[in-house]
């Protein structure tokens, strides 16, 4: 029994699972520690990477853009410094420029039927080229956009208009006191700022959202055919002094503003090591108090001629089972309210579970779990078999 129990690495490890298993409280609470850990720590971690990348998402909603000119000192989508129209037609006259057309971004405040307000933003494009409105049409056409008075909503801001109500063209409301058609309802990702969103031509935004003689928000730029994004892009600075980004850094800059500049990331950053720290606190203790209770069983063990060694692997097998079990519950149940939440509220409908996250908090867990099994095996390794025979 002595050489099998010291040489049979397997049977140290069914005697340890058999152990933990056969006390199914602290068991239980050894998986409900590491399950809880990791779900606030993954949950809190993909809450905190979906609602930042939201910064970007408006900037991703127009892909048809290569470029995205604007007054220098504009650092994010949303906190646009107008800019003269004439300014579209030095943009134009710049080597590799296929096309520039405008853009603005307001706010207004929607008259609701039943009383009551609602604050969406206006998004004034094109009124040729309609470059700015997103591709995703859930109904209608585009096109319609250029009847008189018409209007795109997306799905948040019909919801939040005409709420209770499915999707439906050509109701009619008030918009800064003017008259507004619903002529489409699109898809947009949700945007950090402003989760409502409606789009209308660039002149008629004029009339919904009054400004000064500068409306113009941004200039959106496709390049000629075989051109290269971001040398047109430094080309258009050096010609206008404007600022001019490449869509995809644009997106980078409204993502990093948010991450630098707000408080999001250190909030969620505080709330996953509470969770990593509560977790290891129960996780910690649930272990001591097992160690304790088996005390006489794992010294009577190493009198049978069981090493440290094999000791140590048995606790961190009991360790790693709880962890295993812990982990997988604690992400499947963030992978499914991640799912949920993205399937049936738009305002979530682009956040995800990224590998990142399934990783980080696989680490953590491992690191729970080792740091765990040592603070807890320590007073096994110290006791004297023989004390167990007293």
């Amino acid at each position: 029994m002595s050489a099998a129990l010291s040489a049979g690495a397997p049977r140290l490890s069914w005697v340890a699972v058999s152990m933990l298993v056969g006390d199914r409280t602290k068991f239980f609470a050894l998986v409900f520690g590491f399950a809880f850990a990791t779900l606030l720590m993954a949950q809190q971690s993909a809450f905190c990477i979906g609602l930042v990348g939201t910064a970007g998402n408006a900037v991703l909603d127009v892909p048809q853009a290569d470029v995205w000119v604007m007054r220098r000192g504009t650092r994010t989508i949303e906190g646009a410094l107008p800019m003269p129209d004439s300014e579209l037609q030095r943009i134009r006259g710049v080597a590799g420029v296929a096309q520039a057309v405008p853009m603005s971004r307001g706010a207004a405040t929607v008259r609701l039927r039943g009383g009551g307000s609602q604050a969406v933003a206006v998004i004034g494009v094109d009124d040729v080229t309609l470059l700015g409105v997103p591709s995703r049409v859930l109904q209608g056409r585009v096109e319609d956009l250029r009847q008189p008075d018409a209007v795109l909503l997306n799905r948040s801001a019909h919801e939040k208009l005409f709420p209770g109500e499915p999707l439906a063209l050509g109701r009619v409301f008030e918009l800064n006191d003017r008259r507004a058609v619903v002529r489409g309802i699109v898809q947009t990702r949700p945007w950090f700022a402003s989760s409502d969103v409606l789009f209308t031509r660039y002149a008629t935004a004029r009339q919904y959202v009054p400004a000064g003689r500068n409306t113009l928000s941004f200039a959106l730029v496709r390049v000629a055919p075989g051109a290269d994004a971001a040398p047109v892009a430094s080309a258009i600075e050096a010609a206008t002094g404007l600022k001019a980004v490449t869509g995809p850094a644009f997106t980078a800059e409204n993502i990093a503003d948010v991450v630098d500049n707000s408080g999001i990331v250190l909030a969620f950053g505080v709330v996953v090591a509470l969770g990593a720290l509560v977790g290891a606190v129960i996780v910690g203790l649930t272990l001591s108090l097992f160690i304790r209770d088996n005390l006489k069983a794992l010294g009577a063990l190493k009198a049978m001629g069981v090493s440290n060694a094999g000791v140590v692997r048995m606790v961190l097998t009991q360790a790693c089972l709880a962890a295993l079990l812990g982990y997988a519950a604690g992400i499947g149940l963030t992978v499914g309210l991640i799912q949920a939440l993205a399937l049936n509220v738009s305002d979530f409908s682009t956040f995800r579970v990224p590998t990142s996250v399934l990783a980080g908090s696989a680490a953590a867990v491992l690191a729970m779990t080792v740091l765990a099994a040592w603070l807890s095996v320590r007073r096994v390794l110290h006791t004297d078999p023989a004390e167990v025979f007293r």
